[in-house]
């Protein structure tokens, strides 16, 4: 049961920070790259490597840090 809490949370946190990164960055890509470009498959790729990257990373964060504050065990 509680692995399944942990996963539930860890993967609603991942969908909040990719969401929060989303609206950070999407007026920046839509600045730098204009519209033609945004469409473009290579620029989306990197875009959406980088998102996920950076999501998983200050989700992998965050998870360690409710485990050091003992706020969730595992």
């Amino acid at each position: 049961m509680e692995h399944t809490t942990l996963f539930m949370l860890a993967g609603l946190l991942f969908l909040t920070v990719t969401f929060f990164y989303w609206k950070i960055t999407s007026n920046y890509l839509k600045k730098k790259y204009k519209v033609k470009s945004k469409r473009s498959l290579r620029t989306n790729i990197y875009y959406w490597e980088g998102a996920l990257f950076v999501s998983s990373s200050i989700t992998i964060a965050l998870l360690f840090l409710l485990n050091w504050a003992n706020i969730l065990k595992f």
